[in-house]
This record gives structure tokens, C-alpha cells and sequence, in this order.
């Protein structure tokens, strides 16, 4: 057992804080959906492994930030106003189709199967599960 941690810097309490997340595992993560509750309820789960974050309330908002931004993964709703999900899924497919794509939705899963077709990684139902996203974005990390 260490007293000390390899983190810790004399004259803080950081020994007292959990070790940091692998850093071959942190994204940069554009969160995407018009629900306020939605984006910080996906946020809350993402910013414990560590995440750097972003966030658009619709497709258009999202393709300036894709844009403007390094991002390296993109969790976007699908039923959104001012370019839906689908819209921005095929848009960030043209630009850069090594971004991988996580969509969810509460419509149902006809919407998730054509999210799927047109170029998202993974679909996910909605109120997602915290575990299954993140087991998500570890695996797609991972693999792009």
C-alpha cells in the first residue's frame, strides 16, 4: 500500500484524489443534443473518465464546433431542431469518416438503425446506460 501516491505534490491533498485516467483513453467528446438535461447528464458520466468535452445544441451548432475543434469523438442525439442527428451524422461522415459517431435517441429503434446505416459507430437508446457509454467510448477509443 503506498501512503504516498505516484500523483502526489508536496504541499497539496492530492494523494487523497483518485489516480487519473489512462491517458491513452481521454477524448476530446462533442456532446450533442438540444436537452440542457440530456447534454449535462451525458457530461456528468464522460467527465469521470476524464473527457474533454464540448458541447452543440443542434446539428448546425455541432458541425461549426466539429469544425472548429480537434474532436475525436461525437455523441449526438438524433431528434434535434436546426439539424437533426441523422443530417449531422452524414455531414461528420463526409468531412471525416475516421471520427467515430455514438447516436441515441428516445424515438425508438428505427431511427438508431438508420443512425447506424448512414455512419454511427454504436446507437444507444435513451436515458442511456452510464456503464454502456462508457464501455463505448473505451471501445471506440481503442479501435480509432
Amino acid at each position: 500500500m503506498h501512503i504516498i501516491g505516484p500523483n502526489y505534490q508536496f504541499g497539496t491533498h492530492n494523494n487523497l484524489l483518485p489516480p487519473p485516467p489512462p491517458q491513452g483513453f481521454m477524448a476530446r467528446v462533442l456532446i450533442v443534443d438540444d436537452d440542457e438535461q440530456a447534454r449535462r447528464f451525458t457530461a456528468s458520466i464522460l467527465e469521470t473518465a476524464g473527457h474533454d468535452l464540448f458541447f452543440a445544441k443542434s446539428g448546425e451548432e455541432a458541425l461549426r464546433a466539429f469544425l472548429r475543434k480537434e474532436i475525436e469523438l461525437v455523441v449526438t442525439d438524433l431528434h434535434m431542431p436546426n439539424g437533426d442527428g441523422l443530417e449531422l451524422i452524414e455531414a461528420l461522415s463526409g468531412i471525416n469518416d475516421e471520427v467515430p459517431i455514438i447516436a441515441v435517441s428516445g424515438t425508438g429503434p428505427e431511427m438508431l438503425g438508420t443512425a447506424k446505416i448512414i455512419g454511427a459507430a454504436v446507437t444507444m437508446p435513451k436515458p442511456v446506460s452510464p456503464t454502456g457509454l462508457l464501455a463505448a467510448v473505451e471501445q471506440l477509443m481503442v479501435v480509432h
